[in-house]
């Protein structure tokens, strides 16, 4: 989930790790960006933090993105709407919850309307999007503040 202060530097995933993500967003039909397919893989490993704010330790953020499972595929179509600015904060976001839900209906499937558990995940993962736009406006006007001094130093 995009954000603060873009730790370039720690690296959560490999190139194979973003082919299997591009892969869940197809699996999915998840709504995504033509950037999930445009960028390079280089880029996205770059570019792509796993679950959690970029100013959360890169420990932290490899525990989560595991735990996450399923799921880490909303996160990462996410990262990429805040690094490239696509739309707006709130449109990534409202994308991320129906993502969520959509990967939910297809782990679940029909199960999904008599199995208690299912529904306790997706409480879980509204819990989580509500978590998310917390901070989500702060993170996007930092890359957005980012990008505008980067491109002020070329």
């Amino acid at each position: 989930m995009g954000g603060i202060g873009m730790n370039f530097s720690v690296k959560i995933y490999n190139a194979a790790e973003i082919g299997r993500l591009r892969s869940g967003c197809q699996f999915y039909s998840l709504e995504f960006p033509e950037e999930v397919f445009r960028k390079s893989d280089e880029e996205l490993v770059r570019v792509c933090n796993g679950v959690g704010p970029d100013d959360w330790s890169a420990a932290l953020r490899k525990a989560l993105t595991k735990l996450f499972g399923n799921y880490e595929v909303a996160a990462f179509v996410h990262d990429i709407r805040f690094e490239y600015l696509i739309g707006d904060c709130d449109s990534a976001d409202l994308e991320f919850k129906r993502n969520l839900l959509r990967i939910w209906r297809k782990h679940y499937g029909w199960r999904r309307f008599i199995w208690p558990a299912a529904w306790v995940e997706r409480r879980a993962l509204l819990g989580i999007y509500a978590l998310l736009r917390m901070g989500s406006q702060k993170a996007w006007e930092a890359v957005k503040k980012r990008k505008e001094a980067d491109y002020a130093v070329q």
